[in-house]
């Protein structure tokens, strides 16, 4: 039990100080093909339990993301608007 009310200010300060952190990602290798999964599935994926083909946004470690040629540097190009009449 807390032994005093603990002010609005000081609970918001406290709690803007925490936050929230993407799992890391392991490389690992099944039949030969290496992926980056997050370290709680890595032994699912080698297992076959989780389809590492089907994931979206998938990345095999050291690669380009897929549908992007590693040559071809990943830019987001918005389209023009069409001309008013």
């Amino acid at each position: 039990m807390p032994k005093r009310k603990t002010s609005r200010s000081s609970t918001r300060h406290r709690r803007a100080q925490w936050k929230a952190q993407a799992p890391g990602l392991v490389p690992i290798t099944v039949d030969g093909v290496s992926h980056l999964v997050p370290g709680h599935l890595t032994r699912a994926c080698r297992r076959g339990l989780f389809d590492l083909e089907d994931r979206p946004g998938r990345r095999a470690a050291g690669g380009a993301p897929p549908g992007l040629d590693p040559g071809v540097p990943a830019v987001r190009v918005r389209p023009k608007p069409p001309p008013h009449s």
